[in-house]
């Protein structure tokens, strides 16, 4: 809906009146409004000094953007959950909102063409994994941050781009989409305490064609799982005996779902378990409040 300047200062004054049924329509008139309104509520928080009015104002603002960014992901679970990146960007906004995913998108491509130029003579599954790894954390210098394990940004994708770190899941979805443009059918798992990849047998499967007709990679498509991979630790190949030993040192009992891919839902459900955690540590509880609403909307 379109909405000029006067009008919008007007709806903002109304915000807090008294009168429930004129504050529950002006509200609703701001909310339907959605997002394309924040350049002039931004304009108008500029042009004021700090008071009651801009607080408002900078309330609303942050509440128009966690509505699109709730719906957004709403309509991803329902329609696009096998589209990862789409998720890690809009679950990027929950912090930096309203967020330019130009930059990270072109990031990956870049990421991407360099790995694909470097694997085209690699034939066997642990050579290509031996190629990536060798772009990933030698030539772009990725890797996991053990230093501020817990903080917020390492479960955001555009963060990871800009400072090189990132936690496990977010580190192996970065990896996963990268592989899964090069035709490599690696897949999350989700293990207790950390999140992996497996790279998965493809048997017949002449997986360039995927990649040429973009098909979605999906896990029901290929084999056995042949070996695991670590992004935190700089993609190192490991096999299920070793799953079987971790399981064994965090003593916790062994489950088939430890040793295959998850859903792309489970991957979001758990950076969401990841986040409200984070913002519990700085204390903003204002986020993780967002983040619970998240949670709630996937139940």
């Amino acid at each position: 809906m379109d909405m000029d300047m006067k009008e919008l200062e007007a709806l903002i004054k109304l915000m807090d009146d008294s009168d429930p049924e004129i504050h529950e329509i002006v509200n609703d008139k701001l909310e339907k409004a959605g997002v394309k309104i924040i350049p002039d509520l931004e304009a108008l928080w500029e042009g004021n000094q700090p008071s009651e009015e801009t607080e408002k104002i900078e309330s609303l603002i942050t509440r128009l953007y966690e509505n699109h960014v709730s719906h957004q992901l709403q309509h991803w679970l329902r329609e696009e959950s096998s589209d990862l990146l789409t998720m890690l960007l809009l679950v990027s906004q929950i912090k930096y909102p309203g967020l330019n995913t130009r930059l990270t998108r072109e990031y990956i491509d870049r990421l991407s063409v360099d790995a694909w130029v470097q694997l085209y003579a690699s034939a066997h599954p642990t050579d290509k994994i031996q190629v990536l790894n060798h772009v990933f954390f030698d030539q772009y210098n990725l890797g996991g941050d053990s230093e501020t394990y817990n903080h917020p940004d390492n479960s955001f994708l555009n963060r990871l781009v800009e400072t090189k770190k990132g936690n496990p899941i977010t580190l192996s979805c970065l990896y996963i989409i990268v592989a899964h443009r090069l035709g490599l059918p690696v897949f999350g798992v989700n293990l207790p305490q950390h999140f992996v990849v497996a790279y998965c047998d493809s048997g017949s499967i002449e997986v360039n064609n995927y990649v040429k007709q973009n098909r979605v990679l999906k896990r029901e498509d290929f084999g056995e799982v042949l070996f695991y991979i670590n992004p935190f630790n700089k993609g190192k190949i490991f096999s299920k005996d070793n799953v079987d030993s971790f399981l064994q040192t965090i003593q916790v009992q062994a489950r088939p779902s430890f040793y295959d891919a998850c859903s792309n839902t489970d991957i979001y459900l758990r950076i969401l378990r990841n986040l409200h955690y984070a913002m519990g540590e700085q204390n903003d509880l204002d986020k993780q409040q967002f983040i619970e609403r998240l949670q709630q909307e996937c139940s």
